[in-house]
């Protein structure tokens, strides 16, 4: 699926979108996590964000911590740009792909590994 083709399409509702590109996670090798999620005033959904489960990286305080007492975990967080935003357009009645980006930056996991991930 192309850039174009994503930016185009429409959502009923935010589990519709949620459902959509976590499949398509699935068939392209990453993890899915949720961002920030904002509502209208009267509680409806205004837009929704998620990203690739390796965006982001590890607080220093966690890395850099004196006396501690068992290994710490290992690094997953690379800073990864992947993500998918949609908005609630109010002319149309529906939500609306307002970002989305396939970048990675590490290595996708392979069709084997796939059914192991987030």
């Amino acid at each position: 699926m192309d850039y174009n083709q994503v930016m185009s399409m429409t959502f009923d509702t935010v589990e519709d979108a949620e459902f959509f590109y976590i499949i398509y996670a699935r068939a392209m090798g990453f993890g899915v996590r949720k961002s920030d999620m904002k509502f209208y005033e009267d509680g409806s959904a205004r837009y929704r964000k998620w990203y690739c489960c390796k965006q982001g990286e590890r607080e220093d305080r966690w890395l850099n911590m004196e006396n501690r007492k068992r290994q710490p975990k290992a690094i997953t967080r690379v800073n990864c740009n992947a993500c998918f935003r949609i908005k609630y357009d109010k002319s149309i009645e529906k939500f609306v792909v307002t970002e989305f980006s396939r970048e990675h930056t590490h290595p996708l996991a392979s069709p084997s590994a796939v059914p192991f991930l987030r």
